[in-house]
């Protein structure tokens, strides 16, 4: 069930949170701004998720399949899928091996971390070590006035990443997880984040194809904010449809993970 609920999440966020922006893009073009957010940092802060925060979340609100989601979850890290849909939409000329350079690494992460949990404990201190190792040459990078001006439209795209990400995502947990699997629907909702790699991401992409690069820079502290807001936001909304399902009697304290038979005795009950 950890793998089925994982595939859910991963599909609405990817899909939802790629989709806004590279539309966005093949639209108006990539100099185009909504709100004065651009279609780089749309596509870079609402396709990443934050796996800790999410953990944490489903820790709470959710049960040990919740929890186990991540693992497939936390394939959306980095710039794949966004670099994949762009491609495809046209909206940038991303080469194919530039693609399996980013996808290699991930996967065979996460196959050894799958494989054994000494290889995971041992080589998550090293995300935290790369995202300061990135996002200190890109801080120092970053002019005042560019701050400045991507500061407020930074605070929108984290609204935009909650509701356009966190809402839809609890709907499509609720409607593709059957009731017995699940305890509240809202674990869905915890996907509503920006990762805090995906701060790297407009970089990444600008590195690929320097069409993008002139909006590079002002993604970055967009999607900056849009880390931030989303961190402090998602618990709130996570708690909101939580209460808002207990109201309403739809959560399972005692969710079924397994698919296997339950043995009972002549009187139904569970051995």
């Amino acid at each position: 069930m950890s793998l089925y609920k994982g595939v859910v999440l991963n599909f609405s966020k990817v899909l939802f949170g790629v989709s806004f922006g590279v539309i966005f893009a093949k639209i108006a073009g990539p100099e185009a701004t909504f709100l004065g957010v651009t279609p780089l940092a749309m596509i870079s802060a609402m396709s990443n998720s934050n796996g800790g925060l999410y953990t944490a979340l489903a820790s709470k609100y959710g049960d040990e399949s919740d929890v186990g989601a991540i693992a497939v979850i936390s394939s959306n890290d980095g710039p794949f899928f966004e670099m994949a849909f762009m491609g495809v939409a046209g909206v940038a000329n991303i080469p194919l091996m530039s693609l399996v350079a980013v996808v290699v690494p991930i996967f065979v992460g996460m196959i050894l971390g799958n494989l054994d949990e000494r290889i995971r404990e041992f080589l998550k201190p090293g995300m935290f070590i790369a995202i300061f190792t990135f996002a200190f040459p890109l801080g120092a990078g970053l002019s005042l006035q560019t701050i400045i001006e991507a500061g407020l439209p930074g605070i929108v795209l984290g609204l935009m990443t909650l509701i356009s990400i966190g809402i839809p995502s609890y709907f499509i947990f609720k409607w593709l997880v059957p009731k017995k699997s699940r305890r509240p629907a809202a674990v869905g909702a915890a996907v509503g984040t920006s990762a805090g790699n995906s701060i790297a991401t407009p970089a990444a992409i600008a590195l690929i194809d320097p069409a993008w690069a002139p909006f590079a820079d002002k993604a970055t502290v967009q999607v900056a904010a849009s880390i931030i807001v989303t961190a402090l936001l998602v618990p709130f909304l996570v708690d909101f449809f939580y209460k808002w399902d207990l109201k309403r009697g739809l959560v399972n304290e005692h969710p079924t993970t397994s698919t296997e038979p339950v043995a009972v005795d002549a009187k139904g009950q569970q051995l």
